[in-house]
C-alpha cells in the first residue's frame, strides 16, 4: 500500500494510522473480474510537495493542541485545589 501519512507518524499514534490513513482510498490498483484496473494519476500536482505542507501544517496543529491540553489539564488542577480549599476554610468556620 502506497501510504503517506499526513500528520507524524509514531509508535504513540500508529493505531490511529492504520484505523484511519490506510484505507482502501489509497489502493493504487484493483483487480475486476480477473482484469487489473489502475487509478488515474493527478499529473499536474506536485503530490511531494503538497504532503511536505501538510505534515509541516500537522505538526504546527498538534503542537497548538498539546499546549491548549497542557494549559486545560493546569486550570483544572487549579481549580480544583481551590474548591478543595474552600471546602476546607468553610469546615474550619
Amino acid at each position: 500500500m502506497d501510504y503517506k501519512p499526513f500528520t507524524p507518524f509514531s509508535d504513540e499514534n500508529i493505531d490511529g494510522h492504520m484505523i484511519f490513513g490506510m484505507e482502501g482510498k489509497n489502493c493504487r490498483t484493483t483487480i475486476i473480474n480477473g482484469k487489473g484496473s489502475t487509478k488515474t494519476e493527478f499529473v499536474d500536482l506536485d503530490e511531494d510537495k503538497i504532503n511536505a505542507w501538510t505534515m509541516e501544517q500537522s505538526k504546527k496543529l498538534w503542537g497548538r493542541i498539546k499546549s491548549q491540553s497542557i494549559l486545560i489539564f493546569k486550570n483544572y488542577i487549579y481549580w480544583e485545589a481551590r474548591v478543595k480549599q474552600m471546602a476546607s476554610d468553610r469546615r474550619i468556620t
